[in-house]
């Protein structure tokens, strides 16, 4: 249940004031624990009354007993040729294209692929895509207001460089916000934001930058459980001998992004080499847990059946367990995507669905799951 914010002034203060410690250094005692949980309680209710500055806080408290950096990358000047273009009028409308009862978003020239979707509270629907033009790859954005009838041309995010593999998420809260992650040019995963109770004020911001390569960024936000919500997002990022899982997240409605941290490290020399860009994570947010999912070479990476894999942070992505390996079958299991029941303590529920590889002819859609928060799966 959201809480009115005139609480705020009343509620958080209090809470802060119980839980204020001075750092002791890296050693845990049974005092800290209790001080960990007395904070978490304080930045639930100031995430639930929408007071991000509180929450903000908070998190700086718990990192500093946690004794990990609590730093927030700083953002890269946006001289990069970034362009967005609005609408120019009723010819940039598609509407009334059906074929056999599918409804035509766009009626581009151009190949136009890799399709993201969300949708706000106020039931408006929104698509992102790549659209191939014959010079660069551009990243359109339609959206409908009548439940997928009809479709209108809403943005396009262009620069002089391939934009490519689109992710979007709405924040609605106190805040509003449609938020789109991409890669630019294989160098950058960058967030591209308009505020939706007030379409004029849009930005980008570049989330990571590593010229050796970057790929397949995902996004989601708890916005369906938060007043004051956060946008997390994960992608692949390549270091010296293997690609990693990166993961990073905002506090502050995507404006400033905390320096991403390596989630998991994908398969690389001397061992069986396993490129990420063909790999593509997912994460989402349900129930007061977050989850991400990749598929990796197993152990000890000497074989090219890939396992899924799955791993979950109880607070706001601010530490994670270990990754939990889902599939040990003789073949070879990708691709998974992470879904999350929103609003069920009782029984926190996710599933992790995937493409299991059974003969050249027989490829199948399994899926595990969870009712307590990922501590266990079950196989289906």
């Amino acid at each position: 249940m959201r809480l009115a914010k005139a609480f705020v002034a009343i509620l958080v203060p209090a809470l802060l004031a119980s839980s204020s410690f001075a750092a002791t250094g890296d050693s845990r005692s049974s005092g800290a624990d209790e001080r960990e949980a007395t904070l978490r309680a304080g930045l639930d209710t100031a995430r639930e009354i929408g007071d991000l500055r509180a929450a903000e806080r908070i998190e700086g408290e718990l990192a500093a007993l946690r004794g990990s950096p609590f730093v927030f990358s700083s953002e890269v000047p946006q001289g990069r040729g970034l362009r967005v273009e609005a609408p120019g009028g009723e010819s940039d409308f598609e509407k009334d294209r059906w074929s056999d009862d599918d409804i035509l978003v766009s009626s581009a020239t151009w190949s136009e692929v890799r399709p993201s979707m969300a949708s706000d509270e106020e039931g408006n629907l929104y698509v992102a895509f790549e659209m191939r033009r014959s010079t660069e790859t551009v990243i359109r954005v339609f959206r409908s207001e009548n439940g997928g009838m009809y479709w209108e041309h809403w943005q396009t995010i262009s620069a002089y460089a391939d934009l490519t593999n689109p992710s979007i998420a709405i924040g609605d809260g106190s805040e509003r916000w449609f938020l789109l992650v991409y890669q630019y040019a294989d160098t950058d995963i960058q967030l591209f934001r308009v505020n939706l109770d007030s379409l004029d004020q849009y930005d980008f911001r570049t989330i990571e930058q590593n010229v050796v390569g970057v790929s397949n960024p995902r996004i989601v936000t708890d916005g369906a459980e938060w007043a004051g919500w956060y946008p997390y997002v994960v992608w692949n990022s390549m270091g010296v001998d293997n690609w990693v899982l990166r993961f990073s997240r905002s506090l502050d409605y995507g404006n400033s992004w905390q320096t991403p941290a390596t989630l998991a490290g994908y398969c690389g020399y001397p061992d069986e080499f396993y490129d990420g860009n063909e790999a593509f994570p997912d994460i989402d947010y349900g129930s007061r847990c977050l989850y991400a999912a990749f598929d990796n070479y197993p152990s000890p990476c000497t074989s090219t059946d890939r396992d899924v894999y799955a791993m979950k942070s109880s607070d706001y992505g601010a530490t994670w367990a270990s990754a939990i390996r889902l599939t040990s079958e003789a073949d070879d299991e990708h691709g998974p995507r992470v879904g999350a029941v929103k609003n069920y303590l009782d029984e926190r529920t996710a599933v992790v669905a995937y493409t299991r590889y059974w003969n050249g002819l027989d490829d199948d859609v399994m899926y595990h799951g969870t009712e307590n928060g990922g501590t266990s799966w079950s196989t289906h």
